[in-house]
């Protein structure tokens, strides 16, 4: 039996691009087999944009997805597991999908708004609890 993940990456990026948006990526870039141009990572990830327009050649199969890119205008080939992909999402909405633990976890521009204030929320909980001693 073949993967799910492919079909559903392939089901994603086919929805943002009826919806006329930017299809990008995150990658985790220390995945075994993962070929992107040298200085193009930031803090282990890497976010590109796979449209139509920025891409070439794409392909996304059973195990990768891969595609010829220029960066700082030179041409070059990018390869990335599928296992390495983090995130599929629409750059105009930020709505798509997240990988997480192995699950695919729905991004809506909802659910990121509730994340960032439960995020918001936690910093102050975390904060610093100073009390005035005498």
């Amino acid at each position: 039996m073949h993967p799910a993940i492919p079909y559903l990456f392939r089901a994603i990026l086919a929805w943002i691009s009826d919806e006329n948006h930017t299809p990008y990526i995150v990658a985790v870039t220390d995945k075994t087999g993962i070929q992107i141009p040298p200085g193009a990572t930031k803090e282990n990830y890497i976010t590109l944009n796979i449209g139509p327009n920025a891409v070439r050649d794409f392909e996304l199969n059973d195990d990768f997805l891969a595609f010829n890119a220029r960066f700082a205008g030179v041409a070059r080939q990018v390869v990335i597991p599928l296992d390495a992909i983090h995130m599929v999402y629409a750059l105009e909405t930020q709505a798509g999908v997240m990988v997480k633990d192995g699950r695919l976890i729905e991004l809506t521009p909802s659910s990121l708004a509730k994340d960032t204030a439960k995020n918001l929320e936690d910093k102050k909980k975390s904060g610093p609890n100073l009390k005035l001693v005498e």
